[in-house]
C-alpha cells in the first residue's frame, strides 16, 4: 500500500480547526519518480566471465550502454523519440553509476519503492555491448533492440563525443546528493523545486560552463537534462543520507578536492527559519555598532536573540523526522516574535546609517522583509534616531541633547549633551566647501 496513502488516511487524525500547530503531526505526501526510472544497481551491466565470475575492468561505457538499454526498454511508453530516450537513459546510468561508486551507495540506503530489481548478467560474445542472459527483467531480445539504438562512444552531437558528455555528466551528478540533501533540509520533501534549483544549476554551470542550460544542455533541453540529472538520479536515495550530507561540515572540503566547490556553497545547510535567525542576528549585531553614536543602549535581549538561534540550529538538527523538525520551527517563530519590534528598529537604524545600495540587501533577506513591514512604527523609530544622530553629532549644529532610547530590555541612557567647547574635538572630516569642522 502506497506511503502516502497510510501517512494521509491511517495516520492519526489532526485537529486543523482548533488544535496545538506544535501537537500536529506533519503529513508529507512525498513525490516519488515514475516507475521508468526507478534505480537499477548499476552493477547489473559488469561482464561476467566463463565461470560466472565478474570482471572488474569492465569498460565503464559498456557498463553504463547496457542499463541504459534496460531504462530504455521502460521509458518505451513515455518518450517515443528514440534518439532522445537513448540519451536520457545514458545520462541516467552514468549519473547512477558514478554516485553509486564514489558515495557507496549500496541497496539499504535506498528507498525501497524506487528500486526496480533486475537479474541479468553480461557475457561478452564478440558484439560490441555482449549478450545479456536474463533471469528477472525485459527479455534479451527487448534488450539488444534497445542496445541498437544506442551511439557509439565517439559519435559526436552537440559538439562532443557522447564519451565525453558521459564524463560531464558524472562529474555534475556527484554533487547533487549534497544540493538535494540541501532542498530536502529546507522543504522537508523536495528534492529539485523552486525556488531552490540555482543550488543544483551551479554545479551544471561549473562543470558545463556559465550559462549553458539556458540552450539545453548535450542535445536535451534545459528542463529535460535538469529532470534527470537534478532530479531523479538521485531521488532513490535515503533523505537521511543526503541532508547528512548537506549538513556535514566536512562535506565542503570532499567536495571541494573533487572540484565541485559550486556543490558545498550552502553547507552546512540551514533550513528557512535559521536563515531568519541569522539574519535577524546579523542585523542586530550591525546596529549594536551604532548604539553607541545614537545614544542606544542594547539590553541583554540581543544576547537571548542569539542563544535562541544557536538552539535552532541544534534543534533542527536533532530532529529525528520532519515532523520534528517542523514542530522545531514552529517553537523556533514563536520564540522570535518576542524580539521582532527589537529586529525592525535595528533594520531601521542600519537602513538609515548605510542608505541604499548593495549594503542593505541584507533587509531584503527571507522573514526579514515580513518583520520589518508588520513593524512600522519601531522601523521608523530607528530611522528617526541615526537621522537624529547624524544630526546632532555635526559640530555646526551640534545643541540641545540627543535622547536616549533602550531596546532587547535594555536601561534607557541619560540625554546625550555636548562635550564643553574647550574638550570638543574636531571631526576628522571637511565640510562640503573644503573647511574643517569646528568644535562649538
Amino acid at each position: 500500500m502506497s506511503e502516502n496513502f497510510v501517512s494521509i488516511f491511517r495516520a492519526p487524525a489532526a485537529n486543523l480547526r482548533n488544535g496545538v500547530a506544535a501537537r500536529i503531526a506533519a503529513v508529507h505526501l512525498t513525490a516519488g519518480i515514475p516507475e521508468a526510472y526507478h534505480w537499477i544497481d548499476p552493477s547489473t551491466g559488469i561482464t561476467v566471465d566463463v565461470d560466472g565470475e565478474p570482471d572488474a575492468n569492465t569498460d565503464p561505457y559498456l557498463m553504463i550502454g547496457r542499463v541504459a538499454a534496460i531504462y530504455m526498454h521502460f521509458m518505451a511508453a513515455s518518450e517515443a523519440d528514440a534518439a532522445k530516450r537513448a540519451r536520457k537513459a545514458m545520462y541516467l546510468a552514468a549519473a547512477r553509476l558514478a554516485v553509486a561508486c564514489h558515495w557507496e551507495i549500496r541497496r539499504p540506503e535506498l528507498i525501497a519503492a524506487q528500486v526496480r530489481d533486475i537479474d541479468m548478467v553480461w557475457a561478452a560474445d564478440g558484439s560490441q555491448f555482449g549478450a545479456p542472459r536474463v533471469t528477472t527483467g525485459p527479455t534479451a531480445e527487448d534488450i539488444r533492440a534497445q542496445l541498437a539504438l544506442l551511439p557509439t562512444a565517439d559519435a559526436v552531437f552537440g559538439g562532443r563525443m557522447m564519451e565525453e558528455w558521459l564524463g560531464l555528466v558524472a562529474r555534475a551528478a556527484l554533487g547533487m546528493p549534497v544540493c538535494q540533501g540541501v532542498v530536502l533540509y529546507k522543504t522537508l520533501s523536495h528534492h529539485f523545486v523552486d525556488p531552490y534549483k540555482p543550488v543544483a544549476r551551479a554545479v551544471l554551470s561549473e562543470v558545463f560552463g556559465r550559462g549553458s542550460g539556458a540552450g539545453g544542455i548535450a542535445e536535451l533541453t534545459r528542463d529535460e537534462f535538469e529532470d534527470i540529472i537534478c532530479h531523479k538520479a538521485c531521488h532513490p536515495i535515503l533523505n537521511s543520507i543526503m541532508i547528512g550530507a548537506a549538513l556535514d561540515e566536512d562535506t565542503v572540503a570532499r567536495m571541494r578536492a573533487v572540484g565541485l566547490a559550486s556543490a558545498v556553497v550552502r553547507v552546512p545547510a540551514k533550513s528557512d527559519v535559521e536563515s531568519l535567525l541569522s539574519a535577524a542576528v546579523r542585523i542586530v549585531d550591525s546596529a549594536a555598532s551604532l548604539a553607541s553614536t545614537a545614544n542606544v543602549d542594547v539590553g541583554n535581549g540581543a544576547n537571548a536573540l542569539k542563544a535562541l538561534a544557536r538552539d535552532t540550529t541544534t534543534s533542527m538538527r536533532a530532529a529525528a523526522d520532519a515532523s520534528a523538525r517542523v514542530r522545531a520551527d514552529l517553537a523556533a517563530r514563536a520564540a522570535l516574535a518576542t524580539f521582532e519590534a527589537d529586529v525592525a528598529f535595528c533594520g531601521g537604524m542600519f537602513a538609515e546609517a548605510m542608505g541604499s545600495g548593495p549594503s542593505t540587501s541584507l533587509l531584503q533577506a527571507k522573514g526579514i522583509t515580513r518583520i520589518m513591514a508588520e513593524n512600522p512604527v519601531s522601523v521608523k523609530r530607528g530611522r528617526d534616531v541615526m537621522a537624529a544622530a547624524a544630526v546632532w553629532s555635526n559640530d555646526r549644529v551640534r545643541a540641545g541633547a540627543l535622547p536616549g532610547y533602550a531596546i532587547f530590555g535594555g536601561t534607557v541612557p541619560p540625554p546625550m549633551t555636548a562635550a564643553p567647547a574647550a574638550t570638543a574635538m574636531p571631526f576628522p572630516f571637511s565640510r562640503a566647501d573644503g573647511a574643517p569642522f569646528r568644535a562649538p
